[in-house]
């Protein structure tokens, strides 16, 4: 699939996937949105960055909406094992939902792309 002038939106593409992702799609199209609520790691990443936490589904459905990307790819998730409430994975689960339930209203949209993530427990909580 040729992604020349497609819109590719990424969260959580401020991460070493995103990172990466982000290198390998600028060969491809220009046209890319990165929200994530940090910083990315390459400064000329900046351009396409915008401070967006996917658990805020408002805010979110608002900029997907003006976006109206081709393609959402969604890498936002925790991926340590620091977390002791459910609470902490928050962006694992309803971060994620709050994608689905905005990219099946889009008309534009050809394709969303998840990776997921184990989420870690605590022994506090498995107790």
């Amino acid at each position: 699939m040729k992604l020349t002038n497609k819109k590719i939106l990424i969260t959580g593409g401020s991460g070493f996937i995103g990172t990466n992702l982000i290198i390998e799609l600028l060969k491809h199209t220009k046209k890319i949105i990165n929200l994530d609520i940090k910083k990315p790691k390459y400064l000329k990443h900046s351009k396409f960055w915008k401070n967006y936490d996917i658990n805020n589904f408002k805010d979110l459905k608002k900029i997907i909406n003006k976006y109206s990307p081709d393609f959402i790819i969604n890498l936002a998730a925790r991926t340590d094992l620091n977390g002791e409430t459910f609470d902490y994975y928050q962006t694992n689960t309803s971060g994620a939902e709050n994608i689905l339930k905005i990219s099946m209203k889009l008309k534009k949209l050809k394709r969303v792309v998840f990776f997921f993530y184990k989420i870690g427990l605590s022994n506090r909580l498995c107790t």
